[in-house]
């Protein structure tokens, strides 16, 4: 899924597309619709890697999810800092380049992404990797 026609375009175009069972549907994504969409795509009852990243409210479409994925690759803005959590305030039409002049404006820092997904855990947790802009989650057994 993403929020652009342009990119769901292009995918359909790579020639890896046609060799796999890919699904690509254009759809701005909310905290509203996450969990219908999931559901429309045959997920329901689990994936195991699910990579976030709108560049907006990725926090609570995040906060919304009712699956478990075994993995989850999630962005982080590391203008706010590695201390706080914060966030911005949710807006289901939130566009980052709308929001602020700067396009820094977006997302959530990095405590408040890893303090959310302890809290929706339900097996421990560890950081796998972590770089600049995306952190990546997964349980240990």
């Amino acid at each position: 899924m993403d929020g652009s026609s342009d990119n769901i375009a292009n995918l359909k175009q790579a020639p890896f597309y046609w060799k796999h069972d890919l699904e690509a549907e254009a759809v701005f994504i909310t905290a509203e619709n996450i969990n219908n969409l999931l559901s429309s795509c045959s997920v329901a009852g689990g994936v195991d890697l699910l990579h976030i990243d709108l560049d907006g409210n990725d926090y609570w479409v995040w906060k919304e999810i009712e699956i478990q994925p075994s993995i989850v690759i999630l962005e982080y803005n590391s203008v706010f800092g590695l201390d706080r959590p914060i966030t911005v305030p949710y807006r289901a039409n939130f566009n980052r380049t709308n929001a602020h002049f700067s396009n820094h404006y977006y997302g959530a820092s990095l405590k408040a992404m890893y303090d959310l997904t302890v809290k929706k855990a339900t097996l421990s947790l560890d950081v796998i990797a972590q770089e600049t802009m995306h952190i990546l989650y997964g349980k240990i057994k």
